[in-house]
């Protein structure tokens, strides 16, 4: 039999630090953080990751930001999602680190941006996701970090396995993971192959030019060593 829920008693205490999103405080999936609270600690983080391991239950962290509009999407659209806050009761616990307010604990956990989701997965990070999702989408990679299945290793399966490798979005969040894992390399030679190929490929109106430009010049700012492979292209190109 599994411990009780992790987010009731003593963790509902720390009602800043935790997202009691089975109810605690009163405030589901609220990420609003009072300017005279506290920074938050690496020992109050540590508290909630030991007890979510201990509980087998998937740690969700959550960076927030006072002037950020996704971050309040996330909070009012997703987390208080009623199939999300009914998964987070069974199965899971959220930690908010508010990145302007909790600046040491942000820098201990190599979070720099507002929103980013991080899952961890018996004490230890599985995988990371920045920006927003939509419910499903969240809920399908919650499931999948509780089953042990990284959205890569999902991905990859449905382009090998299901017969999809000509699929314009697939590939496009195929890519999409890549970046997530920072495997910038893999992520830039897939980005690469989708643009040279996008015209032939299925469903090719999911995937418009500049969405993928963007995500192409997001790869080459995150590891500039991949402008050379974007650069062989271009050199193609000019042929």
């Amino acid at each position: 039999m599994r411990p009780s829920s992790i987010v009731m008693g003593r963790l509902c205490s720390l009602a800043f630090a935790v997202l009691a999103l089975a109810g605690c405080a009163g405030h589901p999936g609220s990420s609003t953080v009072r300017p005279d609270e506290p920074p938050q600690t690496r020992a109050q983080f540590e508290e909630v990751q030991q007890r979510a391991a201990a509980e087998q239950r998937v740690l969700l962290v959550v960076t927030v930001g006072t002037t950020c509009e996704p971050c309040e999407q996330l909070r009012r659209n997703v987390l208080r999602d009623a199939a999300v806050v009914e998964w987070f009761g069974r199965r899971g616990a959220v930690f908010v680190v508010d990145v302007s307010r909790d600046v040491a604990l942000r820098e201990a956990l190599g979070l720099d941006a507002a929103p980013v989701l991080v899952a961890y997965r018996d004490g230890q990070e599985f995988e990371r996701s920045a920006g927003n999702r939509r419910p499903e989408e969240l809920l399908l990679w919650l499931q999948d970090v509780d089953e042990g299945r990284t959205s890569l290793g999902r991905l990859s399966q449905m382009l090998v396995y299901a017969g999809r490798e000509r699929d314009a979005g697939l590939r496009f969040d195929y890519a999409q993971a890549l970046i997530r894992a920072r495997a910038y390399d893999e992520a830039a030679r897939e980005l690469a192959w989708l643009d040279d190929h996008l015209d032939e490929l299925d469903g090719r109106e999911a995937v418009p030019e500049s969405t993928l430009r963007s995500a192409m010049a997001e790869v080459e700012h995150a590891a500039p060593s991949t402008s050379t492979i974007f650069a062989s292209r271009r050199r193609l190109e000019r042929r």
